[in-house]
């Protein structure tokens, strides 16, 4: 009987040693995908960091391409206004010289 006792205790020794390994490994297991979930976390609070210094520079250059686009219009409306006066002043020089040109022909004739 103690043989089979000494047996038995022997057994259930080595199950228990073996649901401690278990136990062990489970452990093991969990803090290792702990840590991944962990380094999966920083990792995307990085990638979150970056989409919005990346989302920053988007709208400055956005903010920058609005602005150079409102001075390329205001340039384009002075230069506008600049060829209008010109036109202007080039109509009125016209007038003027064939208004010359006809008092001189007409004072040509009277000599």
């Amino acid at each position: 009987r103690l043989t089979v006792d000494a047996a038995r205790a022997d057994e259930l020794g080595d199950e228990y040693a073996k649901s401690l390994q278990a136990e062990r490994c489970e452990s093991e297991m969990m803090r290792d995908e702990r840590q991944q979930l962990e380094d999966l976390r920083q990792e995307a609070a990085k990638a979150a960091a970056r989409a919005a210094s990346l989302e920053d520079a988007m709208r400055c250059q956005q903010e920058e391409v609005s602005k150079n686009e409102r001075a390329m219009f205001e340039t384009a409306e002075d230069l506008n206004s600049v060829a209008k006066r010109a036109n202007q002043e080039n109509a009125a020089l016209k007038e003027e010289y064939a208004q010359w040109k006809d008092r001189a022909l007409s004072e040509e004739q009277h000599l």
